[in-house]
């Protein structure tokens, strides 16, 4: 008798056992490829190292923008998230500074369909940075930033063909920063309303298969100073 009783709660043990499983959810899975864009790779020569793509990151996270989970891409790109829960999320991308992507950011719907369906969510890598400055004449003690440059100063980066392909202005310390460029051959010109631009060099510059720092070709030699005079009554 105690044998049956012993069995039969064994039966009902494995029973609930086997019907919990059965009905959890599933644990979904958001997953795809980093990959750089089609002008990207035409512009990589052979010499060129290798992509890795294993330092690039790709985070699960709430509308809010609270970070849920986050993985490290494999070296071919390939990256996934599981995703415990249901519900409304955003998928992003970040990696080496100065990196451009397409996008940075997709949202996504976790469901009994899976993460989007179960299809894909692939990002491209599209471009790099070219930096410079815009060198200002500085003296003078009253002058508390020795390298310091004049802000919104209108750089523009031209083609070999000289047409305009972006335009940024210069932060107080003279800076600017072109994002997402192709590598290749490309000229600088820079302009101010109020005061006179230097070139010193050559302005045509070549960005190779990573982020590019102008050497410092642009120069201010000097500021307008203005000012009233008044009489005194």
């Amino acid at each position: 008798m105690e044998m049956r009783v012993a069995l039969l709660y064994l039966s009902i043990l494995i029973y609930s056992t086997l019907s919990a499983a059965a009905s959890a959810d599933p644990i979904h899975g958001c997953g795809g490829f980093v990959e750089a864009s089609s002008s990207l790779v035409k512009s990589r020569k052979a010499t060129d190292a290798k992509l890795d793509y294993s330092n690039i990151r790709v985070e699960l996270q709430t509308l809010d923008g609270l970070v849920k989970d986050r993985t490290q891409c494999a070296p071919n790109g390939y990256y996934f998230i599981p995703v415990y829960d249901k519900g409304s999320f955003v998928i992003s991308i970040s990696g080496p500074e100065g990196w451009s992507w397409d996008p940075e950011k997709v949202p996504i719907v976790v469901d009994d369909s899976g993460c989007n369906h179960n299809e894909d969510i692939n990002f491209q890598f599209t471009g790099f940075t070219l930096s410079g400055r815009v060198v200002g004449a500085v003296g003078g003690e009253s002058c508390s930033d020795k390298n310091g440059g004049p802000s919104n100063v209108n750089v523009e980066l031209l083609s070999h063909t000289g047409d305009v392909i972006s335009s940024v202005a210069t932060s107080p310390l003279g800076i600017y920063l072109f994002k997402n460029v192709i590598p290749g051959q490309y000229k600088l010109r820079a302009s101010h309303p109020d005061l006179e631009v230097e070139a010193r060099g050559s302005t045509e510059v070549k960005l190779g298969f990573e982020n590019g720092v102008v050497d410092d070709i642009f120069f201010v030699p000097g500021y307008e100073l203005r000012g009233f005079v008044v009489a005194q009554v």
